[in-house]
């Protein structure tokens, strides 16, 4: 029988369970590219700077990485992200995931009605 848990039971990367229902914020240290010999096909995995264990990205939160720090995934080193537990569907059935959040740069806003409300 095939089962997610086989794909991603690696101790090696991260697995929903391990944030224990937390956002954790991470700086990453590099990004490399995983062989899924059941699943088939490449992925990229994240490493992380002081932590042993690093994240197989999904076609998601590849999207979500490359949104903000472009496609050149050599270049997302010292980058900081923010993962988090949540669900999705696969095969039919909600299953634990990781996410990964952002935050977009910030913009400075001037006052324009002068008001001292900067929006």
């Amino acid at each position: 029988m095939a089962n997610v848990d086989d794909v991603y039971s690696s101790g090696q990367h991260l697995k929903a369970e391990d944030l224990k229902g937390r956002a954790i914020k991470l700086i990453i240290s590099g990004c490399e590219v995983v062989d899924f010999k059941e699943g088939g096909g490449k992925k990229l995995a994240l490493k992380f700077q002081g932590k042993d264990k690093g994240m197989v990205l999904n076609k998601t939160n590849t999207k979500i990485v490359a949104k903000y720090f472009g496609k050149d995934y050599d270049k997302w080193a010292g980058k900081e992200i923010e993962i988090f537990p949540t669900e999705t569907e696969f095969n039919g059935q909600l299953v634990p995931c990781i996410r990964v959040r952002i935050e977009p740069p910030k913009v400075a806003c001037e006052d324009p009605f002068g008001d001292g409300i900067p929006f």
